[in-house]
């Protein structure tokens, strides 16, 4: 009977631990995809007293194209699909949690295959742009989503 108690009791700690990288991943692109909002708000005008803090990456993302004369409103165009992809990926990391705590794991290779996407493509940005100041960040995001997404398959 302990055995049996035992055992249970360590399902629950890995779902919860399975719940809590759910839980993280969906913060954290709902903050990414926030900053980034909030930052095309602001070159938009409409930064106020509601929006103290952004990214920069649109800042970010300008300068680095300027300097290699591919200027122009795609970069605008490729910001807002940065920015709607983490959202994107926030829904998707929450829209996983609330099944996954239901019994349900359907959405979970979506959630986690999304924001790798994500990643993926800023890695590959870094390199058309030959910007490696945030390359290896970008490896690391997508390695950490890697792992987390094995450690909840086999938990």
């Amino acid at each position: 009977m302990e055995a049996h108690r035992r055992a249970h009791l360590e399902v629950a700690l890995l779902n919860l631990v399975s719940a809590g990288l759910l839980l993280f991943w969906g913060i954290y692109f709902a903050m990414a995809g926030t900053g980034n909002a909030v930052d095309w708000l602001t070159d938009h005008g409409y930064r106020g007293r509601f929006f103290r803090s952004s990214s920069k990456n649109l800042e970010l993302l300008e300068r680095v194209a300027k300097r290699h004369g591919s200027e122009g409103p795609g970069i605008k165009i490729l910001f807002m699909i940065i920015m709607w992809w983490e959202l994107l990926t926030a829904s998707a990391y929450f829209a996983s949690l609330g099944l996954y705590l239901l019994g349900d794991t359907a959405l979970l290779p979506y959630a986690f295959f999304i924001g790798m996407g994500l990643f993926a493509g800023l890695v590959l940005g870094n390199e058309a742009f030959v910007y490696y100041d945030d390359e290896e960040e970008h490896v690391i995001m997508l390695l950490a989503q890697l792992v987390s997404y094995i450690a909840v398959v086999v938990l």
